[in-house]
């Protein structure tokens, strides 16, 4: 009997990995439709990232928003630009 094809090392693999951009942008979107951004709304929309990454993208999510509210010109030329933050999410 043959045996069955084997994979490639990583072949058939998901990407896993969540930048913060990625957290940033899903949390913007979920904001926009009145929801919280919690790690679990977060993961949902991303459909992927462990929780412990997506707890710390938003704790710094949460820091830089409330500079980005006080009005410090420095965060404002960090914040990502309109056509980013329509990208759809992959």
């Amino acid at each position: 009997m043959p045996e069955p094809p084997t994979k490639a090392y990583g072949e058939g693999r998901t990407q896993t990995n969540v930048s913060y951009e990625d957290i940033e942008r899903a949390a913007i979107a979920i904001l926009k439709s009145e929801r919280r951004p919690t790690v679990e709304t977060v993961r949902e929309a991303l459909e992927r990232g462990s929780n412990g990454t997506i707890a710390e993208g938003l704790r710094r999510f949460w820091r830089d928003l409330g500079v980005r509210i006080e009005g410090d010109p420095a965060a404002l030329s960090r914040m990502p630009s309109a056509s980013v933050l329509s990208q759809p999410f992959e």
